[in-house]
């Protein structure tokens, strides 16, 4: 975990992949475990002040609120759809379109901890619970032979968002064992992870002024992006 920003009403983090951003079971090992150790005081507040989630193997920018204020004002931002997010991810299959918005329902399976994309919501989902609207808009950073760069601006936070609307559309993300089908253990032996990291951070803090954060790529990502670079000249 590395700490990029701290203010008198909110921390920014770069989550490491392989970190689950709440505790999972019996494991300790979490994001919120690790604030807890450096902020004891955040201990106070729910899940230690942070106001959003990434999965275990999404690396990236986390907001942190340091009180109760400051939690209610970023949460009912994240509500209203007022917060950026940002995220870079190579996926496999190449995509024709330069932008795409991602519009879907988003049905929790309940045999499993996958989740299902459907558009438009099937009549047999409907009356069934966990399911939610999923908004994503897509922009193509650079197109290779049999995998594509993206940045995706998410305007919902669903659980596995991106990877499930991508997957559903023929694009999982590379590395991804949950969505990625038998293609994702042959790249998870390159990159032990998947391939998607939240880069870009904007909202407004509690005086009203936007605060702004970017982050590159970690090295792992950088080092299989350069060597798929290479393989295209």
């Amino acid at each position: 975990m590395r700490i990029i920003k701290e203010s008198q009403n909110f921390i920014i983090v770069e989550k490491p992949a392989n970190l689950p951003t709440t505790k999972e079971g019996d494991n300790q090992e979490s994001l919120e475990e690790k604030i807890k150790e450096i902020f004891s005081y955040l201990a106070n507040l729910p899940r230690a002040g942070i106001c959003h989630r990434l999965d275990k193997d999404t690396s990236g920018l986390i907001l942190i609120a340091k009180n109760q204020k400051a939690l209610k004002h970023f949460q009912n931002q994240f509500k209203k759809r007022q917060i950026n997010k940002k995220y870079l991810a190579l996926v496999r299959g190449e995509i024709k379109e330069n932008y795409m918005e991602l519009k879907d329902w988003l049905i929790q399976d309940s045999n499993s901890i996958k989740v299902k994309a459907t558009f438009p919501l099937d009549p047999e989902a409907k009356g069934k619970q966990k399911i939610r609207e999923a908004i994503s808009k897509l922009k193509v950073k650079e197109r290779f032979k049999d995998y594509t760069l993206i940045e995706v601006k998410t305007l919902t936070g669903r659980k596995h968002q991106i990877r499930v609307q991508l997957a559903s559309r023929g694009f999982p993300i590379f590395g991804d064992l949950l969505y990625g089908g038998k293609m994702a253990k042959e790249e998870r032996k390159v990159l032990n992870r998947h391939f998607l990291h939240c880069s870009y951070l904007k909202f407004c803090d509690l005086d009203g002024k936007e605060k702004e954060f970017k982050v590159p790529l970690p090295l792992d990502l950088r080092l299989l992006l350069n060597k798929i670079q290479k393989s295209k000249t």
